[in-house]
């Protein structure tokens, strides 16, 4: 009895070839989506920036006292690092307008629900904040916007 001695010893060129196309296929889909998860991380993490830097900003209006001449006393503009951390002007990532309306009578300022009066204890405060651009120089989609409503407490 004869024996056949030549057995298959490894892939054929054709079984190579196949296997590097399906692993280059494979690859490329996961690249791409690795740069849409990266960018939805990304904009996560701004919205939960600019989220903490208004409410930084919203409970600063808080302590203030319920009056006029002490609102005029806060600052309007803010500019923070990459972080949130308070900075300077030059060296700044986000930059936050801090609004509060201080009409007269704050009973025009927010409207009533339902047919209500309008509360006078209220103020609406508007707080945009933009990443890499002053809010004044950023295009609308850029600027986010939150507000709040101050109530007097008598505090």
């Amino acid at each position: 009895m004869k024996l056949n001695i030549r057995t298959k010893r490894g892939f054929s060129l054709v079984e190579v070839t196949m296997a590097l196309a399906m692993m280059a296929f494979v690859f490329v889909s996961l690249m791409g989506m690795l740069s849409i998860n990266l960018r939805t991380y990304n904009q996560s993490i701004d919205l939960t920036t600019e989220t903490n830097i208004a409410q930084r900003l919203y409970t600063m209006a808080q302590q203030t006292p319920y009056d006029p001449n002490e609102y005029q006393r806060i600052p309007t503009d803010f500019y923070f690092d990459i972080e949130g951390f308070e900075t300077s002007a030059s060296d700044f990532v986000y930059h936050a307008r801090l609004q509060i309306d201080l009409s007269a009578n704050p009973i025009t300022s927010v409207p009533a629900v339902g047919g209500a009066s309008p509360n006078p204890l209220l103020r609406k405060v508007n707080i945009q904040i933009s990443r890499n651009f002053l809010v004044d120089e950023a295009p609308a989609e850029a600027i986010s916007t939150f507000s709040y409503m101050l109530a007097d407490t008598g505090l």
